[in-house]
């Protein structure tokens, strides 16, 4: 159950980073890329959350 937990929030600090890269990325075009990661990560985690 802990990994579980441990993917969670994965999921959500990948979330995170997604949403703000996201709106910053208009100024700061670089920021598609953490954006990208983020998005990345979030699909990552939580399918690896559901199989757990």
């Amino acid at each position: 159950m802990e990994k579980k937990h441990l993917f969670i929030l994965g999921a959500v600090t990948c979330l995170i980073i997604f949403a703000t890269s996201m709106v910053y990325a208009d100024t700061i075009p670089i920021l598609t890329l953490p954006g990208i990661a983020g998005l990345a990560g979030l699909i990552y985690c939580t399918m690896k959350a559901s199989n757990s």
